[in-house]
């Protein structure tokens, strides 16, 4: 990629590098300069303009982005990517759970272009449907090519949802002694909801083995908690 200030007869087919106020319009940094914004500039007096013109075998931010994004989004993994913008793609997650990070890959990405980064959540954090947990960036205007070619054999894998797989929860309380009510069962629905499970069913039963089997016969949640009445 080359960049700098070129004579505006020049800029066709370049990026623009900063946004520049014409009389009856404004052009954005970054935007391909086509014929008619070329002699825009040219009818606005401007006789030099900064841009970014790309090689032989680079690509552009967006394009580099979009692709890798492509990669690291297979099909299964529970992520969507948003479009592409200055170089940047984020992905979010299609359901919640816990987002599992493949640590070596993500560093092997980061390693191959200063200009090129993706940027992750930390591994195992939990989140909601639709939540943003990585992002990718391209820096410059572009980048070579073969440097997005290499980040994508990095990149199956790389990222991925674990989702939430139980829907519903028993809690068997035993009681010994003082009953503490439903203190133990409201705290635990809480954080049952957050992981988007239900407390579905609600078990007191005695402080015995007899009656903590017994309960556990009667459970029918997916997962089944046990909270007792001396230690959980």
């Amino acid at each position: 990629m080359r960049f700098g200030a070129v004579p505006v007869a020049q800029a066709l087919g370049g990026y623009l590098a900063h946004s520049i106020d014409l009389p009856d319009a404004r052009l954005r940094k970054g935007q391909l300069l086509d014929r008619a914004q070329v002699d825009m500039l040219r009818q606005a007096g401007w006789d030099m303009v900064s841009v970014a013109q790309l090689d032989h075998g680079d690509i552009h931010e967006d394009a580099g982005a979009a692709r890798l994004a492509a990669a690291l989004v297979t099909m299964g993994c529970g992520l969507r990517a948003s479009g592409a913008a200055t170089g940047r793609v984020n992905l979010y997650v299609t359901a919640r759970g816990v987002v599992r990070v493949a640590a070596d890959a993500v560093h092997a990405i980061n390693r191959i272009d200063p200009a090129l980064t993706l940027a992750t959540v930390a591994p195992m954090t939990h989140v909601q449907a639709g939540a943003m947990v990585a992002t990718i960036k391209i820096i410059p205007y572009a980048l070579p090519l073969i440097h997005i070619e290499q980040a994508e054999t990095h990149a199956p894998g790389a990222l991925s949802l674990a989702a939430t797989q139980a829907r519903s929860a028993t809690l068997i309380e035993t009681v010994a002694g003082r009953d503490l009510g439903p203190k133990g069962a409201l705290a635990v629905a809480g954080r049952l909801d957050d992981l988007g499970v239900t407390l579905a069913q609600s078990l007191r039963v005695g402080h015995s083995v007899d009656a903590l089997a017994d309960g556990l016969a009667q459970a029918t949640g997916d997962i089944v908690l046990i909270l007792t009445a001396s230690a959980t």
